[in-house]
């Protein structure tokens, strides 16, 4: 039976609702920079599970053994003792009492007690047990501990022994961060970062931990909760060099133990009285933890960048090291700083790496014109090194490294270039200056169409970068996609303003509405065309990761969304050639491996660098003598 007309209009409605929004998510997934926010990582619940090959080495000698999941209340053989102390601490722990504290306690001094005894012998399979269940007696301590307020990881442990609380001191080593950022511990349980990411594991004696720093207040360049590596170890004081004494609030003191918290980046052994010790690590579960708990949503920021969640900001991984250089990684549209941790995951397993970089990573509303944002980069930059202690007169500082994949890669063009006039000219007939408009409003458009290179830049790695534009951005998709986009309410009033108060003096693309991002990414775009003739500051040293897998195509090879014409820059020192597509093409091997070709070559020219500094230096000494 025919549908009534009215029905058949209706029906013809909801199908042309579900193709516009079918066309939105595919702009949406066509147009990512290859945003891995659908595969966030999973958090385990922190289990005290060890079912993994531990490695026990002491005095050079080393050996590896298989073990399966060991719980403290399944344990039974070995030394027999620790595992009734154990016992014991899990039934209080059961029934909420906080004297399981001091039980787990009791298992872990005997536990340590028992990896003493059995040092000065080669690795057996009771060494391992032991260390298997001094490991996760620790564990349980140091969450029970939490749990009833008797842990600050900043001072101390308290213990309650004769009646009375004594306090067991606390050391941090290697730790960028203060003692007072240790705010909340965390066991490693299972998680899954991407399908790219493996996690950076270590074998040996110790609790890998998560440790988390909470801020209620918004803090310039840190997330309000930090996420960070560390392996804690409890053992008597004999076996430590350097130790200080704190004492408890009823001035008690514990001089035999100390709670030690190790940064697994840089510490990697354990020295005891009975030889040395690796430290059990764990280098990813903090970024795991960090990733689990993010609240970005990248469609959401480029739709509505006046949220909360959308506001455009560096973010340090590690408050400022003296001597290290930044690393900084820009994403690409509908993306967000996660869609690194790939790259930034494997780059931590070099040594080289974490002893000579640091990370910086700038997260920003896609959907707001590159060029505000490129203005924001340019002023959180200076803004970062303004503010951290021993940047201003620090080498390092001065040999940063810019890395952005798709349109990220556009921001860090804009870093290392010298507008003149030649962007302004594009927007408006008029100079500058001869604006009707407000102060503030002035010196913001001074900030965004002029610019100057940023003199600490030195290595740009573009990464699948339109130069030219994309052909996805004039398809159908890309402009559902632009259309979408929603300037802030605050930048929509201020463009409705300096446009009716200067009649005729933008340009029809200015004019009509704030572009999008979309909308400057189009190949016929003149700010695109205006970007390629600025001059680049010559002491930069520019490199490109093109992905090229298609060889027959109407606008030619390139990696789907990018073309390889429009990839490819006249000003390049090296040219790298991926078979990937632009997805996935910062996260693939190949690329990451050209990333750590680049990065050691920067040290090796700040290594010179340094040596012309210190011979400097010394003739300078010479001649004052």
């Amino acid at each position: 039976m025919p549908l009534p007309c009215q029905e058949r209009r209706n029906l013809g409605k909801l199908r042309r609702r579900f193709l516009v929004v079918a066309s939105v998510l595919v702009s949406l997934a066509l147009c990512s920079g290859c945003n891995h926010w659908a595969r966030r990582a999973r958090w385990g619940s922190g289990e005290c599970q060890y079912d993994q090959k531990i490695q026990v080495s002491r005095a050079g000698r080393q050996s590896t053994v298989r073990q399966t999941t060991v719980r403290l209340c399944a344990y039974h053989s070995g030394s027999g003792t620790t595992a009734e102390l154990a016992k014991t601490a899990e039934r209080l722990e059961a029934t909420g009492d906080a004297a399981c504290v001091d039980a787990f306690f009791a298992a872990v001094f005997r536990g340590w007690q028992d990896i003493e005894a059995l040092g000065n012998s080669p690795a057996t399979d009771d060494l391992v047990r032991c260390s298997q269940l001094y490991d996760a007696s620790l564990a349980k301590l140091l969450m029970t501990a939490q749990r009833h307020h008797r842990l600050d990881p900043a001072s101390g442990l308290k213990i309650l022994q004769d009646g009375q609380f004594v306090t067991i001191p606390i050391k941090h080593y290697g730790f960028a961060w203060s003692a007072e950022d240790f705010n909340e511990l965390k066991l490693v349980g299972e998680y899954r970062l991407t399908k790219h990411a493996r996690p950076l594991r270590g074998v040996g004696l110790g609790v890998p931990l998560v440790v988390i720093r909470h801020r209620c207040e918004p803090e310039e360049f840190f997330r309000p909760s930090q996420a960070f590596a560390a392996t804690a170890v409890l053992r008597p004081r004999g076996d430590v060099r350097s130790a200080c004494r704190i004492a408890s609030e009823d001035n008690s003191e514990c001089n035999e133990f100390v709670l030690e918290f190790y940064n697994p980046a840089h510490c990697t052994r354990l020295a005891t009285t009975t030889g040395r010790w690796l430290l059990a690590r764990d280098l990813t579960a903090s970024m795991a933890w960090q990733v689990s708990s993010s609240p970005s949503n990248p469609v959401v920021e480029y739709l509505r960048p006046d949220t909360d969640i959308a506001k455009a900001k560096l973010i340090m991984f590690e408050p400022y090291q003296r001597g290290k250089i930044p690393v900084v990684f820009v994403h690409g549209l509908i993306s967000d700083p996660t869609t690194w941790v790939t790259m930034i995951n494997q780059l931590n397993a070099q040594s080289w790496f974490r002893e000579r970089y640091q990370i910086w990573a700038f997260s920003y509303p896609t959907g707001m014109p590159f060029l505000v944002s490129a203005a924001t980069l340019r002023r959180e930059l200076n803004a970062a090194l303004a503010v951290s202690p021993g940047a201003a007169d620090d080498p390092a500082a001065n040999q940063m490294v810019l890395i952005g994949h798709s349109m990220g890669g556009l921001l860090l063009k804009l870093q290392v270039t010298e507008s003149g006039s030649a962007i302004w000219d594009l927007a408006a007939n008029r100079p500058l200056d001869e604006l009707r408009a407000s102060p503030a409003d002035r010196e913001r458009l001074r900030e965004v169409f002029f610019f100057e290179p940023q003199p600490f830049v030195r290595q740009v790695i573009w990464i699948g970068t339109p130069h030219r534009g994309s052909t996805l951005a004039r398809r159908g998709v890309g402009r559902i996609g632009s259309l979408l986009a929603r300037p802030t309410s605050e930048a929509d009033e201020r463009h409705r303003r300096m446009v009716a108060e200067n009649p005729g003096v933008f340009q029809s693309w200015i004019r009509r509405r704030v572009p999008t991002s979309p909308d400057l990414l189009e190949p016929d775009s003149p700010l695109l065309v205006a970007m390629e003739k600025l001059p680049i500051n010559p002491a930069v040293r520019l490199h490109s990761i093109i992905g090229v897998i298609r060889t027959k195509s109407l606008h030619g090879p390139g990696d789907g969304a990018v073309s390889l014409a429009s990839a490819q820059h006249r000003c390049v020192e090296s040219e790298k050639w991926v078979p990937e597509g632009h997805e996935e093409l910062h996260v693939a091997q190949e690329s990451i491996i050209e990333v750590e070709r680049i990065l050691q070559d920067n040290l090796l020219e700040y290594d010179l660098l340094l040596n012309q500094i210190r011979r400097r230096s010394t003739r300078i000494s010479t001649l004052s003598q």
